[in-house]
């Protein structure tokens, strides 16, 4: 395992409320974490700036946060609906391709 995936997993285990991740595979990583206030983020910060490995950290905050999970849901679930209506079923395919008209219904 490398230094980089150590130093991640460090970091999750350290913040406990990860909400989400982004990583390249060279050197980057981004947390998306809830804490009860700045100073708790401040707190994280510095512990991070000091972990072994970490060349650089920095910390932002976002004030108003929209979230949209249960939105994006129902959209996907929504359109793949659509599809499955819009596509051919497997055996209309294969009768159709063998030159066999099915009765409309």
């Amino acid at each position: 395992m490398g230094k980089k995936s150590e130093v991640e997993k460090a970091v999750i285990a350290k913040i406990g409320s990860v909400i989400f991740r982004a990583s390249d595979s060279q050197s980057g990583s981004v947390f998306g974490f809830t804490g009860a206030n700045v100073a708790e983020g401040n707190d994280i910060l510095e512990w991070v700036r000091q972990h072994p490995g970490v060349i650089s950290a920095s910390m932002s905050i976002a004030e108003r946060v929209v979230q949209v999970f249960d939105w994006i849901e129902s959209e996907v679930e929504r359109r793949v609906k659509t599809i499955s209506i819009l596509a051919p079923s497997p055996e209309r395919k294969i009768l159709e391709t063998m030159g066999i008209q099915q009765p409309r219904g």
